[in-house]
């Protein structure tokens, strides 16, 4: 066994793990959000507990009892913020699995087998729909903390005049794409010259 193979056996085991505790994860986090949505519909005052405080950057507010939302905005941002860990983790359980998918032939003495520049597209395809949904995720929160707090009223006083959302949108994952895509296509001309030698042969 050369070098890379080991390398590639290695991380591919590390992947596997990863994989493991991803998919452990995204199975425990349905069921805590189904028991923390029944609380919440049992004892409605457990809302104060939960939903007192809001963070910007590193400062953490706490809020009175008053300005706290009510138990129904309370289950939707719990509800929101689930389902995006929940979209994060299936993704990340998906991309572990093609990169493992990558490390086999690699493994197995094949470098430049067919099946590697397609799970690398696979991969490319898979980082930008990722950066566009949660890009619209941090939106959607943002908004519903906005509204569900009614920060553009609590927030305004003798010091502060108006409060408005302001929404950044990352594009590092084009980037991180591109580069994926690349490799892809890397690979990809590895193989054809790879068939070429071995039809030579």
């Amino acid at each position: 066994m050369n070098k890379s193979n080991l390398i590639a056996r290695k991380l591919d085991t590390f992947i596997k793990w990863c994989f493991r505790v991803m998919l452990g994860a995204t199975i425990l986090c349905v069921p805590i959000l189904i028991v923390t949505v029944i609380i919440l519909k049992i004892d409605p005052n457990y809302t104060n507990e939960i939903m007192n405080t809001l963070t910007f950057g590193n400062l953490e507010f706490f809020v009175k009892e008053g300005v706290i939302p009510s138990t129904n905005f309370a289950i939707t941002y719990i509800l929101t913020m689930g389902g995006i860990l929940l979209f994060c983790a299936i993704t990340s359980c998906v991309c572990f699995k093609i990169i493992r998918n990558i490390f086999k032939p690699i493994i197995a003495g094949e470098p430049f087998h067919t099946t590697i520049f397609l799970n690398l597209k696979k991969l490319g395809w898979i980082s930008i729909i990722f950066g566009l949904v949660t890009g619209v995720f941090s939106v959607v929160e943002s908004l519903v903390l906005y509204y569900g707090y009614d920060l553009g009223t609590i927030l305004v006083n003798e010091n502060i005049t108006r409060v408005v959302p302001q929404f950044t949108f990352e594009l590092d994952f084009i980037l991180i794409s591109a580069v994926i895509f690349l490799l892809s296509y890397i690979f990809k001309y590895g193989a054809e010259l790879q068939q070429q030698v071995d039809e030579t042969l």
